[in-house]
């Protein structure tokens, strides 16, 4: 084999690899930006169901329990996907279970402050 031959088969090895490598790194940010945006989605759906069982027991008092599962299990793709701010919002959203279930379990709270919530 000659120097020729053998140089152009390294030079044509060296760009095979490195286009595999960028292909590879490609698909594999599309499947990622794909998970963290099917993660948001769940998210969100948590939550509009965490809001309807708040207006239940705002309107009717009857206090059903909120979710958070989706939250705590798909967290690290929320925040590799939201920005800060947009993180901290969904965050605050979660934050209130704490009271929502003290009211829940305390029935010695007063009507207005329970309506209040």
């Amino acid at each position: 084999m000659d120097a020729d031959r053998l140089l152009t088969a390294f030079i044509g090895a060296f760009f095979g690899a490195a286009g595999w490598l960028v292909v590879g790194l490609f698909i594999q940010r599309q499947q990622f930006a794909r998970v963290a945006r099917n993660s948001a989605r769940a998210v969100y759906f948590e939550l509009a169901v965490n809001a309807i069982a708040v207006s239940l027991s705002r309107e009717h008092g009857v206090f059903q329990p909120l979710s958070r599962g989706t939250f705590d299990r798909l967290l690290p793709e929320l925040a590799a996907l939201l920005s800060m701010d947009d993180l901290q919002t969904v965050a605050q959203a979660y934050m209130g279970h704490a009271g929502y279930e003290q009211l829940q379990r305390d029935h010695g709270v007063p009507a207005e402050v329970r309506r209040a919530i």
